[in-house]
């Protein structure tokens, strides 16, 4: 089966290419625990309108290196001083073998997509709002003086990723840059969400108005996409 993400993948890394590497890190995981309430945080990642951008897409080579990768574009957690924009990208390698049937892919991109709903590091706290694709992130002022940073949130995300056996690696990208273009960023990461989507609708096998269907703009930038549209 054609990859579905390469082109976009592409796209992802040429809009954050001036990222700078950081080393891997880790961090105790709160899991259900980990609340943080307004008096208790240093600042909001991405708050009310402020772009708070989630970017998950998936490929079986190249597209994503092998290996764990993280990178920073902008300030990091104890650099910033006030609330501001963010995003988090996520770009896995997954077993080639997931991509030979369709179902299997879907369910497997399914899962490692919904990997994040876990993933809650010590004072740093995701509230993911799927429905309009954002994920604000509040940052208590302890976590910061015990010296969380970016290296240590991504190391809770790299061990909830990396607990499925269809991902070989993880590339992360933080971005806190407020001159950064995070409707571009977002424009892809609808894409990636909507390749997802017309996926399961595909899957389903509903009779399909191509003419009326929201999902058509992805299917058409997709080549996969319409090879398995049309073999269905």
């Amino acid at each position: 089966m054609t990859p579905l993400f390469d082109g976009l993948i592409r796209e992802v890394l040429a809009l954050t290419a001036g990222a700078r590497p950081l080393k891997p890190g880790s961090w105790p995981d709160a899991g259900r625990r980990n609340l943080v309430l307004q008096s208790e945080m240093a600042f909001e990642l991405g708050p009310g309108r402020t772009p708070a951008v989630s970017l998950f897409a998936a490929a079986p080579d190249g597209a994503v290196p092998e290996g764990d990768a993280l990178f920073l574009l902008g300030p990091d957690l104890p650099e910033l001083k006030k609330s501001g924009p963010y995003a988090r990208i996520a770009l896995l390698r997954v077993k080639p073998e997931v991509w030979e049937d369709e179902n299997t892919l879907y369910n497997a991109l399914t899962r490692l997509r919904n990997a994040r709903y876990s993933v809650s590091p010590a004072g740093y706290m995701p509230r993911v709002d799927s429905s309009a694709g954002r994920e604000p992130v509040r940052v208590s002022k302890e976590a910061l003086k015990a010296g969380l940073t970016f290296s240590g949130a991504a190391g809770c995300y790299r061990d909830a990723y990396r607990r499925y056996p269809e991902a070989l690696g993880l590339t992360q990208i933080f971005v806190t840059d407020p001159e950064f273009d995070y409707a571009a960023l977002e424009r892809l990461s609808q894409s990636c969400a909507g390749v997802i989507a017309a996926l399961d609708h595909i899957l389903k096998d509903f009779k399909m108005d191509c003419d009326t269907c929201k999902l058509k703009t992805v299917c058409a930038e997709v080549d996969g996409l319409r090879e398995l549209h049309f073999r269905k």
